[in-house]
């Protein structure tokens, strides 16, 4: 089974997890909601077993926006048109951005009151794996796993 056809066999993303048809985005509705689906997966939602970070932070996300955008030489950036084929957005350099909302709750604050750092770092992963899970979508092309390094440092604390 290709790649596009194991991800729309997955479960329906939770309400709390976002809704597709409000996400600002230009990916078509079905992408939109896919895309949701494969969050709630990747952070666990679906997990037998307990997943670390999925009851504290992954639960509170909200994907609320995805811009698609070819990124050219010397900067310029463009929305594309996310129903190409697969074959010619593989030949694109894409550059996706997710932008997830999340309510800081008693339980991720430190004896400090301030937002834990595990729980800062279960975020920041989101934002690692998220545009790569849009960008299997869109090239058909197996992302699951796939994550960047981070380098977290910390400036300020933010108070709740």
């Amino acid at each position: 089974m290709d790649y596009l056809n194991r991800v729309r066999q997955l479960p329906a993303a939770p309400r709390s997890h976002g809704n597709a048809a409000s996400i600002k985005s230009n990916l078509s509705l079905e992408q939109k909601q896919l895309t949701l689906n494969l969050m709630a997966y990747g952070t666990g939602r679906y997990a037998r077993k307990k997943v670390f970070g999925r009851d504290q932070v992954m639960k509170k996300l909200e994907l609320v926006e995805v811009h698609v955008r070819k990124f050219s030489l010397g900067g310029q950036r463009e929305l594309v048109s996310t129903t190409q084929p697969a074959e010619e957005l593989r030949k694109l350099m894409l550059e996706i951005e997710n932008v997830c909302e999340v309510t800081v709750d008693e339980d991720m604050i430190n004896m400090y009151g301030t937002l834990a750092g595990p729980c800062s770092a279960c975020i920041a992963e989101v934002g690692t794996f998220g545009p790569f899970l849009v960008w299997g979508l869109l090239t058909g092309l197996d992302t699951d796993g796939i994550s960047t390094s981070m380098n977290i440092t910390f400036h300020s604390a933010a108070n709740l």
